[in-house]
């Protein structure tokens, strides 16, 4: 595969704990919104998993609140910090972070040492109820042709030129009919 969007694949959750649909609701303004969403107060618990129906993606996606170590950018594929307890961390990833199979995707820019929130499964999260319109087309304009490796960093290029490999941070699958 050439070129893919975040569009093109569903992300498996490796994260340990699970994420309940109902257990923690979305917050009021969405996942991108200016309540939870670089913040530097926290607004839940770092590691809290939040997992809802996307009605226009029309699946599960699932998505986890967490700190930036780095300022990370909308679309930016992270792992979590080795050595910092139950995966709150975030930083992006590097080809060394392919053995914990844990990634997140910030699903708008998060300043260094703020909260916010990381996509780690299921589907893309598009749902106007979940995202901003604008949020929503910035991150399935992620394309894999674009957006390649550089400077060691893990991204969604990466997605499909380590597939198949042991380097590889995400589990993920290709989302075809």
């Amino acid at each position: 595969m050439a070129s893919a969007t975040y569009e093109d694949f569903i992300l498996i959750d490796n994260f340990p704990a699970s994420g309940n649909p109902g257990l923690v609701p979305p917050p009021q303004d969405g996942f991108d919104g200016e309540l939870s969403h670089n913040v530097l107060l926290p607004w839940t618990k770092p590691g809290t998993k939040c997992t809802v129906y996307d009605e226009t993606a029309y699946g599960w996606t699932t998505l986890m609140y967490g700190k930036a170590s780095g300022n990370l950018t909308l679309g930016m594929v992270c792992c979590p910090v080795t050595g910092v307890a139950l995966y709150t961390t975030m930083a992006v990833c590097t080809a060394a972070d392919g053995a914990s199979g844990m990634c997140g995707i910030a699903v708008k820019a998060i300043t260094t040492a703020y909260h916010g929130w990381f996509w780690i499964g299921g589907v893309c999260p598009r749902d106007p109820k979940l995202l901003s319109a604008a949020t929503a087309a910035l991150l399935l304009a992620v394309d894999s042709a674009v957006n390649k490796q550089a400077a060691g960093q893990m991204d969604a290029g990466v997605l499909t030129e380590f597939a198949g490999t042991t380097s590889l941070p995400c589990g993920y699958s290709l989302n075809t009919p």
